[in-house]
C-alpha cells in the first residue's frame, strides 16, 4: 500500500524555535485531519511536542553548523522521508482547511512545486521586485519552496542527488547560473530553481492558493511588519487578516503571528 504523508524540517536556531512551529503546523493539519500522518525531520528535542508528529526522523548528519537559515538539510528530504508519496511544508506554514482535495490533484504528479503565490487579500502576485530579482534577472523557475510535491521515483533520486549538489556548492553553482543579481547566501528556492532549470523541469500551473505573507507583497502602505499592523484573529470560521478569510496554505513568515491568542487557540482546540 502506498503510504503518504507529510513532512515538515524544523531545526531551531538562537531566534527561532522552529520546532514549535512545526507542531503548530501539525495541529493545523490535524484539526481537519486527524489520520494524516505528519513527519518532522529535525536534530532538535522534540519531547515538548512529538505527541502530534506519526514520526520523528532525526538529522544525523548536520550540514548547517555555520549557516544561521539552516536550509541546507532539506534537500536530504528525499532521503529522509518515510513516505512514498510527500508533501513538505514550511514550518512557518498553517493550514487552513482539509488536505483531502490536495492529495487528489496531486496524485497524477510526480514532482510538484509551487511558482505562484497570492497575497492575504487573494490577489495573485505577478512579479514579486523586492524579494525575487535574483529569479527575475536570472530568467529562473518562480519556485516557493513553502510547499512541494514529490513521489519517491528513481527520476526524482536524479532531481534531488543534483540539488543536494548544488546546495553543497552553491557559492560556484550561484555565480555561473545567477550572474545577473546574484544571491550571497545559499537559498533552498534558488537552489530548486537552478535545479530545475538545468533539468528542464515542466512546471505545472498552481494547484492550491499559497498565501505568501511577507510584508511588501500585502499592499500595505508604511508597514515593517504585517502581524504587529493588521486585524488578525481566528474563531470557528476559521483564519481572517483584516476580515480577509484565509484559504490554503497560510505562509505567515513572522513568527509573531502565533503569538495571538485567538489564533493560538484556533491551532490547539
Amino acid at each position: 500500500m502506498t503510504t503518504k504523508g507529510i513532512c515538515i524540517f524544523a531545526q531551531n536556531n538562537d531566534k527561532f524555535n522552529y520546532v514549535e512551529q512545526a507542531y503548530f503546523l501539525a495541529k493545523s493539519i490535524k484539526k481537519f485531519n486527524p489520520t494524516e500522518s505528519v513527519c518532522i525531520i529535525t536534530n532538535d528535542d522534540v519531547s515538548d511536542y512529538d505527541s502530534v508528529f506519526d514520526h520523528v526522523v532525526r538529522i544525523e548528519k548536520d550540514d548547517t553548523i555555520y549557516s544561521s537559515w539552516r536550509i541546507e538539510n532539506r534537500a536530504k528530504v528525499f532521503d529522509l522521508t518515510p513516505y512514498e508519496e510527500t508533501i513538505v511544508f514550511d514550518s512557518d506554514v498553517l493550514l487552513t482547511h482539509s488536505t483531502e482535495d490536495l492529495w487528489v490533484a496531486l496524485d497524477s504528479k510526480e514532482l510538484y512545486f509551487t511558482t505562484e503565490v497570492i497575497n492575504h487579500r487573494g490577489n495573485t502576485v505577478t512579479q514579486d521586485t523586492v524579494h525575487r530579482k535574483t529569479f527575475i534577472e536570472n530568467n529562473l523557475p518562480n519556485i516557493y519552496s513553502a510547499f512541494f510535491y514529490f513521489k519517491s521515483t528513481d527520476k526524482n533520486k536524479q532531481f534531488f542527488d543534483l540539488l543536494k549538489s548544488i546546495v553543497d556548492n552553491y557559492q560556484e553553482v550561484y555565480k555561473q547560473m545567477t550572474p545577473n543579481s546574484k544571491q550571497q547566501f545559499g537559498s533552498i528556492d534558488v537552489s530548486i530553481a537552478i535545479c530545475c532549470k538545468l533539468l528542464d523541469i515542466k512546471l505545472d500551473s498552481t494547484l492550491w492558493p499559497v498565501i505568501h505573507m511577507k510584508t511588501p507583497l500585502q499592499d500595505l502602505q508604511k508597514v515593517k511588519r504585517w502581524a504587529d499592523s493588521v486585524l488578525v484573529y481566528a474563531n470557528d470560521d476559521g483564519v481572517f487578516i483584516n476580515n480577509y478569510k484565509q484559504n490554503g496554505v497560510l505562509h505567515y513568515v513572522e513568527k509573531n503571528f502565533t503569538e495571538n491568542e485567538s489564533i493560538k487557540e484556533w491551532i490547539l482546540s
